[in-house]
């Protein structure tokens, strides 16, 4: 799945010479607390609402903090996952996107989530927490025990805690009841430490758009 997948060019770039108030404003408009700098075709950086407010004279150009901008962007042809390592190494709600230094629009994390949680809308799932080492970790060992019991691994997120030699892996899986599962996995010695309900997902549908919204700001 690729970034071009998720263009969007609703958010306006902004330039240099864009004034601190007039930044303020548009942030304010569509709901943003990062925009892009583009002096005509050059991408001059992605900037802040707080590095903005924190401007001496907010009737002056951006010209004055342009150093403190993210030149961060991404290729049209970039996985998404490429996509999400850079949204949380730097922290920025939108990414613009380039290509032979053409400006093509810009991806949300949010949009990411609509993406990446949309198959989840037509099959029932249930999800599990296995901990091993990263030695041990096999998600086709995984994956054989889950097929043994009818069941499809749809995804799997691998936790990684720097100050332990263990991993945390949630494999999502296509069933609700993953009884029969869990129990074959700890005969063949996997560690499943937490299993989630997925009843309690319904109840947080009414929640998912306010959680989107708390992503973009």
């Amino acid at each position: 799945m690729k970034v071009k997948e998720l263009l969007r060019t609703d958010i306006p770039t902004i330039t240099q010479n864009t004034t601190g108030n007039m930044a303020l404003l548009i942030m304010e408009e569509y709901k943003t607390s990062h925009l892009i700098i583009l002096s005509e075709t050059e991408f001059k950086g992605i900037v802040d609402q707080e590095s903005i407010l924190e401007m001496e004279d907010l009737t002056k150009e951006l010209n004055t903090i342009i150093s403190q901008t993210k030149k961060i962007s991404l290729s049209i042809n970039n996985h998404i996952c490429i996509a999400i390592k850079t949204f949380s190494e730097h922290k920025v709600s939108i990414i613009p996107i380039f290509e032979e230094n053409k400006y093509y629009g810009y991806i949300t994390m949010a949009d990411i989530i609509y993406k990446i949680g949309h198959p989840y809308q037509l099959t029932e799932i249930g999800i599990l927490t296995i901990e091993c080492t990263i030695e041990d970790y096999s998600l086709s060992e995984i994956s054989r025990l889950i097929e043994q019991n009818e069941g499809k691994v749809m995804s799997s997120f691998v936790q990684i805690n720097p100050n332990s030699k263990n991993i945390h892996v949630d494999i999502i899986v296509n069933q609700k009841n993953l009884t029969r599962i869990i129990k074959s996995l700890r005969r063949f010695k996997w560690n499943v430490t937490e299993t989630y309900d997925t009843a309690l997902f319904e109840k947080l549908d009414n929640r998912f758009d306010s959680f989107l919204r708390y992503l973009n700001t």
